[in-house]
């Protein structure tokens, strides 16, 4: 008989989100997540939050992190949005 070991859990992110919560979990260790909302969410790897990165007007469907940390955003408001890596906005595209 196998045992399975036991786990602990680091920590907790609670939301109110309407459906499953999609994360990235970044190199520096923090946490960038988004659900079905027009917002993601930079949190510490304690899981404390960081910011909230505000812009898209309706549900986020993605996101790309590239090497150098900036993170790009795309909705189902037909834009794109690049980000740095502490989640300031950089540039926004539109027209997709």
């Amino acid at each position: 008989k196998h045992s399975i070991p036991s786990i602990p859990m680091i920590f907790l992110i609670r939301s109110s989100f309407r459906e499953p919560l999609r994360v990235h979990f970044l190199l520096d260790g923090r946490i960038l997540s988004w659900s079905s909302d027009e917002f993601l969410r930079l949190w510490a790897n304690d899981g404390g939050p960081l910011a909230q990165l505000e812009g898209h007007t309706k549900t986020v469907k993605g996101v790309h992190l590239f090497p150098d940390g900036r993170i790009l955003s795309w909705s189902d408001d037909t834009t794109l949005r690049l980000w740095a890596n502490d989640g300031r906005p950089l540039t926004l595209l539109e027209g997709h």
